[in-house]
């Protein structure tokens, strides 16, 4: 996502929206399989990629108003949506944590984790 800033952004989940504060994209990462056999020595692990390639996802930074519940969608399956100035992307993914800091005087600030899907629930 080079020459793409955060700053002004927002994202959806569940119709739900917040500002975007930082925002880390983890690539996908590759499965292997234990093809260790007796035949193999015994402090050796032979790992063998698959060629499949699961999950990947976003981490999320935010801020949002007092009324915004992090925790309302953990497990849900639904439409993750960013948009920042000239750029949109929207996925399937798995709300998997949050975390939240409620501070007097203060928006709600908080971490959301999602594992992208193809799964549509």
């Amino acid at each position: 996502m080079a020459g793409v800033s955060a700053q002004g952004g927002t994202f959806t989940f569940d119709s739900t929206t917040a500002y975007i504060v930082a925002l880390s994209v983890e690539s996908k990462v590759a499965e292997v399989v234990d093809m260790t056999t007796s035949a193999h020595p015994v402090d050796s692990i032979q790992m063998v990629p698959t060629g499949a390639r699961s999950g990947g996802g976003f981490s999320v930074d935010y801020l949002a108003s007092g009324s915004f519940d992090a925790t309302a969608t953990i497990g849900q399956v639904k439409q993750l949506s960013f948009a920042c100035a000239g750029y949109s992307v929207s996925k399937w993914a798995v709300h998997e944590s949050s975390s939240t800091q409620l501070k007097v005087g203060d928006l709600v600030r908080g971490t959301m984790k999602f594992r992208l899907t193809d799964y549509q629930g």
